[in-house]
Formats: C-alpha cells, sequence, structure tokens
C-alpha cells in the first residue's frame, strides 16, 4: 500500500520503493499479480505502462470450517468490529455507535480483536465484548465473528485501493453481511454481487439503517448475495489461478 508515499530524498533509497519499481516496470514477459479487480484498476490508471501487465488472481476464501452459524438475527442484533480495534480501521466510529444504544436491549457490540483505542470505563457498558490486550486466537476470533449478525468495517476508504481486505474476506467466509464504510472497491462488490449489507458515509446513516429495517427480509437478502459472491470468487480464483499458471 505505499504505492503512492513520496519519494526519498537519498539516491540509494529512492531507486528501492515500490513506486520508484513500478515506474521502471518494463519487463515484457514479466506479469504483476494483484489479488483484486479494484487494484489493477488502480495500478493501470497510475502507471499506463503497465496495461497488459498485470493479472488479477481474485484473493481465494478459506477452506471450509465447522462454524456454528445462526442467520436467524434474534434479538439482540450483533454487530462485532473484526480485527485490530485502531483508529484507522474505524475504532472510535464504533465506540459512537455503540453508545447510541446503551439504553436499548435490542443490539449487542463487541470487539473480536486487539486493543489499539482506549475504550473509557463510562464507554465500556456499550460493549457485550471488549477488546484484548494481546492478539486474539484465531479460534476466539472465529467463534466471536461467524456468529454475528454483522461485521463493522470501519477503515477508510482509500485502504482498499492498493490491499485486499482480510475482513471482508472473513465476512464473506463466514456468512456475515456487513455495515462498512463506503469505498470504491466495496461498491464495486455490491455491484457484482448485489448487496452484502449496507455501505455508510456517516454513523447517523447506520443508526438510520439499524433502526428502519426488517431483519427478517433484508438479512435473509444479504446472506443469499454473500453465497452468491462464495461460489463467484472460489470459481474465479481457480479459472484465473489455471490461467497464469499455463
Amino acid at each position: 500500500a505505499r504505492v503512492e508515499l513520496p519519494i526519498p530524498r537519498n539516491p540509494v533509497t529512492r531507486f528501492f520503493p515500490l513506486n520508484s519499481v513500478l515506474k521502471r516496470f518494463q519487463a515484457e514477459n514479466t506479469q504483476i499479480v494483484v489479488l483484486e479487480e479494484a487494484i489493477k484498476g488502480n495500478l493501470q490508471k497510475l502507471y499506463p505502462h503497465l496495461d497488459g501487465k498485470v493479472n488479477c488472481l481474485i484473493h481465494p476464501l478459506p477452506s471450509e470450517e465447522e462454524l456454528n452459524v445462526i442467520h436467524d438475527t434474534p434479538l439482540p442484533c450483533s454487530i462485532c468490529f473484526p480485527g485490530t480495534f485502531s483508529k484507522e480501521k474505524g475504532a472510535y466510529e464504533f465506540i459512537k455507535l455503540a453508545l447510541s444504544y446503551t439504553d436499548t436491549s435490542d443490539f449487542s457490540f463487541k470487539v473480536a480483536g486487539r486493543k489499539s483505542v482506549e475504550i473509557e470505563p463510562e464507554q465500556e457498558k456499550a460493549f457485550s465484548v471488549l477488546p484484548v490486550e494481546s492478539f486474539l486466537s484465531r479460534q476466539s476470533f472465529t467463534d466471536l465473528t461467524s456468529n454475528s449478525d454483522f461485521l463493522f468495517l470501519g477503515h477508510h476508504p482509500e485502504t482498499y485501493k492498493w490491499c485486499a481486505s482480510g475482513v471482508y474476506n472473513d465476512a464473506l467466509h463466514f456468512g456475515v453481511p456487513i455495515i462498512a464504510r463506503k469505498s470504491d472497491f466495496l461498491v464495486s462488490e455490491f455491484r457484482k454481487y448485489g448487496e452484502l449489507g449496507f455501505l455508510y458515509e456517516s454513523i447517523e446513516q447506520v443508526n438510520e439503517f439499524l433502526t428502519s429495517n426488517d431483519y427478517s427480509t433484508t438479512h435473509k437478502m444479504f446472506i443469499s448475495n454473500i453465497e452468491k459472491a462464495k461460489k463467484t470468487r472460489t470459481s474465479q480464483f481457480l479459472t484465473e489461478l489455471t490461467n497464469i499458471v499455463s
């Protein structure tokens, strides 16, 4: 994701950053492989000479695991923040969202990850599961995220410009709809597969979504679209991998 960083002034180190390497990339028989179509498009816009040299290998999903997943969305509606609880991933927005529902038992908020942002003692009551001090095991992460009704993806839109999203792929794998900050990447995913959850530009929009929707209808639609996305991405991955290897 260091494609757009300033080039160093030092003439030696200036030769090695990723953006400098991509500018010099001219070899006819060498190909670049990225994990999302959005990354491929962004690279070719920034470096037109890479046209025809960038292949997209759709990010594969993990092999199927034994998951005890419940999708009938009984109240309270469970919303989980997956991964490191940091400012960059939307921790402050998630705190603000959780604090909006301290007077109701219809929603529960939990964090499946390590703490990077402090939650004030008076704010802790808004959470059913708080972030941990150290890293979370994969099994604990799976248990918390896979049995949620929504995963909250609050990354800055620029994040998905150059990086494939691990937690987005976890959401697909576990069959859990997302509440995510709107980005070009996720908009393109919704266009391809249908709505996989709710995209927001402000926490106020999330509040409106949570309080004005019939989950028995919308949640089933989200899950149906997620199943379609899972099948499509897996078949695309195998096809593209075969083409690249051959």
